[in-house]
Parts: C-alpha cells; structure tokens; sequence
C-alpha cells in the first residue's frame, strides 16, 4: 500500500536496490554533497528562525510548524521555494505526508502483512482505491 500505491512506487526509502532506485539516489547524493553544506546552512538558518517565529506567535501548531521546517528547508534546497504556514500547497503537502505515514503503520493494511494479496484482481483489493485517491492528491 504505502510503496506500491500511495507513493507509486517512488519512495526511495521503500524501494529495492534496482535501477531507478540507482538513478535516483545518484541524483539526492550530488545534491546533498558535503560541499553543498554552505548552501544548506543558509536555507536552515532562514527557516529556523521562521519556526521560533511560530512557536512563539501559534504555540499550539507546534506539530505543523516543526513538519512545514523540515520540508521547506529540503524543498527551498531542491527547487528554490519555501513552504509558508497558510499556503495551501503546505496543507497539501502535509495532508500527503499524514497519509504515507499512517499507510507505514503495522497492520494499518492487511496487504502490507499479507504481500500475496496483491495477486487478488484489482476489483478485490479493497484497500486499492483508498490508495489511489491518496497518490492523486500527490499528483494534483
């Protein structure tokens, strides 16, 4: 559920040492260089000064503020665009966050215990559409 739908197959984290997984961690490593450093620290310090801001102007999103840091500093790194508490683009991306995560929880879905339930037809895999709409969310 949580690599093969929800994701599409595009979790590094999940996947198998096969091409595209070569592919992509080649691409992450030339991006996250020890020599990049200096370009990391000033994204780090920018948005570490943004969630003290929060935490002391909305104490009770800590949660939010501390996922919105984490991902703004990768995506300001990545393709140059910070993550804004407010911003509907924020919202979605930790609406899809909230979603991979709880796929990861043991048991949450019977196929993730059971992987031979993904030879059932895909009219008989219940948890598939629930999946599905979860990676157009992504995708949107």
């Amino acid at each position: 559920m949580a690599f093969g739908i929800i994701s599409g197959g595009y979790r590094v984290l999940l996947m198998s040492n096969n091409e595209k997984w070569r592919e992509i961690r080649k691409v992450m490593h030339s991006i996250l260089q020890k020599n990049n450093a200096s370009v990391f620290a000033e994204f780090q310090e920018l948005e570490s000064k943004h969630l003290l801001y929060d935490y002391l102007h909305s104490p009770d999103t800590w949660y939010k503020s501390n996922a919105r840091f984490a991902n703004s500093v990768m995506l300001s790194v990545v393709f140059g665009r910070r993550l804004l508490t407010g911003d509907p683009h924020t919202e979605q991306l930790l609406q899809t966050s909230r979603t991979f995560v709880k796929s990861l929880v043991p048991r949450m879905y019977l196929v993730e215990s059971f992987p031979v339930l993904e030879r059932l037809p895909k009219l008989l895999q219940w948890w598939r559409p629930e999946g599905e709409r979860a990676l157009a969310e992504t995708l949107r």
